[in-house]
């Protein structure tokens, strides 16, 4: 990647899901310009490493998935169905169990797009 920008083929790269230690170790060779990484209202870990990693050297962040593929939208119900190949019918919080008791935060949030005019995404 550093030979990359040096020849000017790109401006800058950036890391996808990883762990904590990866973008300072990654930062150490070629100075990484983002990071992207699973975050939601639902999916907040990254807060307690990467943020701080990331603004420690200067990294953007880029959520990956910000409304919870879709359930944060009011989209998703349990009676979804999500075909072919729709990556949504493997992730866990999209389950029907899930769905029923994450119910209580979409509640909240259509509360608050109802009363801004907006909607829940």
């Amino acid at each position: 990647m550093g030979r990359l920008i040096d020849e000017g083929w790109i401006k800058g790269w950036g890391l996808s899901q990883v762990a904590v230690d990866t973008p300072d170790k990654s930062h150490k060779v070629t100075p990484v310009s983002a990071v992207q990484n699973i975050y939601s209202m639902l999916e907040r870990d990254c807060e307690k490493d990467i943020f701080p990693s990331c603004i420690k050297n200067n990294i953007g962040v880029v959520p990956f998935s910000p409304i919870a593929s879709g359930f944060l939208s009011g989209k998703v119900a349990t009676d979804t169905k999500f075909e072919g190949d729709d990556v949504r019918k493997f992730v866990p919080q999209l389950s029907k169990e899930n769905l029923v008791a994450n119910q209580p935060i979409l509640d909240v949030l259509q509360k608050f797009a109802k009363e801004k005019d907006a909607t829940e995404a």
